[in-house]
């Protein structure tokens, strides 16, 4: 699951893939809301994740405020800082020790943009349900 928690200005959007095998992914949700409020949006959140079985939830790390209520709503640790901190001192990769996962998409934007890019070369490959 992807999540963009726009607010004002910008829409939050959610989507939500799958790979199909090595060369596919199909796309199982993908929603924008416009206007959204901040509980609505947790609930719909929390019912994707449990409707569609999401294993990992990347979201942008510029909204921690959705980010703490979410994780406190799926039972995970809210003062995920730390808990990066710590694995990094660990040598740990956190990302295998969390479920919902910040991104700072204004530190990579171009590696996502060129992921994105790749994606959409390939096409033909995604599917839809």
């Amino acid at each position: 699951m992807g999540i963009d928690p726009g607010y004002g200005s910008s829409s939050f959007g959610i989507v939500i893939t799958q790979p199909v095998d090595q060369s596919q992914v199909q796309v199982l949700y993908a929603d924008e809301y416009q206007r959204p409020d901040f509980n609505e949006m947790l609930n719909v959140t929390v019912n994707l994740i449990n409707t569609y079985d999401v294993q990992k939830v990347y979201i942008d790390a510029a909204n921690p405020s959705f980010i703490r209520a979410l994780k406190m709503a799926i039972g995970e640790r809210e003062d995920y800082e730390n808990q990066i901190s710590y694995y990094k001192q660990l040598q740990f990769n956190w990302h295998n020790h969390m479920k919902v996962i910040p991104v700072s998409f204004n530190v990579g934007h171009k590696e996502m943009l060129g992921h994105a890019k790749m994606l959409k070369s390939i096409s033909k490959y995604v599917t839809t349900l």
